[in-house]
């Protein structure tokens, strides 16, 4: 965060990244500094939601919060789990997060095609809705907690 007294907020954000750097230990602007703290929180949560998923052995695509994965497209949901012939799209945003534009899109495309991608807010809601839908649909039970 730029040191208020070094440079005020409303300067700052006004100035590139580059320029900032020169001024301040990490040199973001609070408005980036929470999207970083949501970025940090949100991966925390996938590696929550993922490790739940490997220890019930379920099948999964997972869509990292890089965005690193080549052979999905940009904005497609963070979690698509298999169960039988069927599927589910989860996308989770945590508290501060916001959809992309290709997220948008994509659900967009999906609810077209009468596939809904089901918005949660935390690891917790994630894997209710899974447990939820697998219980419900399949009598599944849990292999753990």
């Amino acid at each position: 965060m730029i040191d208020p007294k070094l440079i005020p907020e409303n300067i700052a954000r006004w100035m590139t990244p580059e320029v900032r750097r020169a001024y301040g230990k990490g040199a973001l602007t609070a408005a980036e500094a929470i999207g970083k703290a949501v970025y940090a929180r949100e991966k925390e949560e996938h590696k929550t939601v993922l490790t739940w998923l490997k220890r019930n052995q379920l099948k999964y695509v997972h869509a990292p919060t890089s965005g690193a994965v080549h052979d999905l497209e940009p904005g497609h949901p963070d979690f698509t789990v298999f169960y039988a012939t069927e599927f589910r799209l989860y996308e989770m945003k945590v508290e501060g997060g916001k959809l992309s534009g290709d997220q948008i899109r994509v659900a967009a495309e999906h609810a077209a095609n009468q596939t809904e991608v089901r918005m949660t807010g935390s690891a917790d809601e994630t894997i209710y809705a899974i447990k939820h839908w697998l219980i419900t649909t399949f009598d599944w039970l849990p292999k753990a907690p």
